[in-house]
């Protein structure tokens, strides 16, 4: 097919041309084709995914997702802090925090769906990093079990412990998978090192920030939370 194999063309001069020139017309022309690639970050980061899903389209595209995040947490980590991403998705911030904060820095890449989790854990290996410890649970209020229903093909990081969110997915489709209290996923050492913690858990904010307050007490005075809001799937508060 002619357009799948002038993809790779359009990639390139969205991502690199200096000046701004056709990209939006590229991007709208090649953006929704499915395509399995393999591509580095702005960062140096080596990913592997296919386009059909949003944020891996993305970091094909652009080499970086969410860049006011990314900016942020690039400016704010230094070298031996811990970052904790919770819901760490392919693990796009967690590889970034990884190179930030070396090797005596360390990195918990949280992430409850298994089809996802292996995603990372291949990113982790593929990228050689050695601080990153991942844990495939859910975090949560207390120890327990909860369902997790898919987010679909088109935007994986939709996949939710919410049941009210199911709309892609039905729920014949949800998996069982172990919850716990960030204060049964983190070592002492994690607890007293992080410095920023993400959380991006589709409508789970409130469970993930019960399980986390009994642990501020231990933590830095400087410690900063990066938390994307889902108001439309959280129960009332």
């Amino acid at each position: 097919m002619l357009g799948d194999a002038l993809t790779p063309a359009a990639r390139a001069w969205i991502r690199y041309a200096p000046v701004a020139a056709g990209k939006p017309w590229l991007w709208e022309t090649f953006h929704w084709r499915p395509r399995q690639f393999k591509c580095r970050t702005r960062f140096g980061g080596r990913i592997t995914g296919n386009t059909e899903d949003l944020i891996q389209r993305h970091l094909y595209y652009f080499g970086t997702w969410e860049p006011n995040i990314s900016g942020w947490i690039s400016a704010n980590l230094r070298p031996g802090d811990c970052f904790v991403d919770i819901g760490a998705n392919i693990g796009h911030y967690s590889l970034l925090a990884s190179r930030i904060v070396g090797e005596s820095g360390k990195v918990v890449a949280i992430e409850a769906a298994q089809w996802i989790h292996a995603i990372l854990d291949r990113h982790v290996a593929l990228n050689g990093r050695k601080n990153i410890r991942t844990v495939q649970v859910a975090a949560s209020a207390e120890r327990g079990v909860v369902k997790l229903y898919p987010g679909g093909p088109g935007n994986i990081g939709k996949t939710t412990t919410v049941g009210r969110a199911v709309r892609d997915s039905q729920d014949d489709q949800a998996v069982e998978v172990q919850a716990l209290p960030m204060a049964d996923i983190l070592s002492d050492d994690e607890i007293r090192q992080t410095r920023i913690i993400k959380i991006d858990v589709e409508g789970a904010e409130l469970q993930v920030l019960r399980g986390l307050a009994p642990l501020l007490g231990r933590m830095r005075a400087d410690l900063e939370v990066a938390m994307e809001i889902s108001p439309s799937l959280m129960p009332d508060a």
